[in-house]
């Protein structure tokens, strides 16, 4: 993990909640997903949505944007060298993705103090302590997932302090430093060979 990642400093709350997706724009990442949840969202917040990423469903995502009338709210940015300045503007990471390992991206959200709502699949679960890092919701549960980026968008305070629980989480288990602790402790409880 990058020290510079646990060095970002979230850009100060403006009145806007600010949703980050970051990931291919492909059908097992279900950008569309995430951009139905956001519309609902939009209903009863004043919120916007930035994306990172390219693939085959850019097309699709950009008219579904003009569809639900919100150009002036979401901006579709392309794939991106440096991840940092995004994570600082974000107030959360949203991941809807119906497959997944364990995201690298969570990883990096939680060290920037981001916290995230995504969909409970694969591995996510071992990076999102749900209620404490984030927010965890059934994979297709667009209404879960629209409520779930509400309680945050009107908690901001909340917000805050999952994301400051992401990053001391990723700061005691995620660090080279941390892997190397626990692959000393790990060393030590083997006895040695005779």
């Amino acid at each position: 993990m990058p020290k510079s990642l646990l060095e970002i400093v979230p850009l100060p709350l403006n009145g806007d909640f600010r949703i980050l997706i970051v990931g291919s724009l492909a059908s097992e990442k279900d950008p569309l997903s995430a951009l139905e949840a956001f519309g609902r969202l939009t209903k009863t917040s004043k919120s916007r949505l930035r994306i990172l990423g390219a693939g085959p469903l850019e097309k699709s995502l950009r008219a579904r944007v003009k569809e639900l009338e919100l150009d002036d709210r979401v901006g579709l940015l392309g794939s991106v060298d440096d991840i940092e300045p995004h994570l600082a503007w974000a107030d959360v990471l949203l991941l809807t993705s119906q497959t997944e390992g364990l995201p690298a991206v969570i990883i990096e959200a939680a060290a920037a103090a981001v916290p995230v709502v995504a969909y409970d699949v694969g591995g996510v679960g071992e990076a999102v302590t749900d209620g404490v890092t984030g927010r965890l919701v059934r994979a297709g549960g667009l209404e879960s997932l629209a409520a779930a980026l509400s309680y945050y968008a009107s908690n901001p305070e909340e917000s805050r302090r999952a994301g400051e629980a992401g990053k001391r989480l990723v700061a005691k288990s995620f660090t080279i430093e941390a892997s190397a602790r626990g692959f000393d402790e790990a060393r030590s409880t083997l006895s040695p060979r005779q």
